[in-house]
């Protein structure tokens, strides 16, 4: 069986969230050229990269959102970009 050697949170290859709203769409960018990258094409595997890296209070709060989302990245991402309600201001 094929190892991945996911890189941990905080390593310099890892993506990472600032928990900045502006760095938002680009972090969601980077998991999923990371999952890409390795082979995990499903949703719920690109959700689950995505809350390993991010801040532990973004990723309690996020949770929230797998089940809603039904393992979907592209509804996980919409609704997680719903908490920040700058970033739609800043798109008009």
């Amino acid at each position: 069986m094929l190892s991945l050697k996911i890189p941990c949170q905080g390593s310099p290859e890892a993506p990472s969230f600032s928990g900045c709203p502006k760095d938002l769409r680009s972090y969601f960018d980077d998991i999923s050229n990371s999952c890409d990258g390795y082979g995990l094409l499903d949703g719920l595997r690109h959700i689950k990269l995505a809350l390993k890296y991010v801040p532990f209070e973004s990723a309690d709060l996020w949770s929230h959102f797998v089940e809603e989302s039904g393992g979907d990245w592209t509804s996980f991402t919409s609704e997680v970009g719903q908490l920040y309600p700058e970033l739609e201001e800043s798109s008009k």
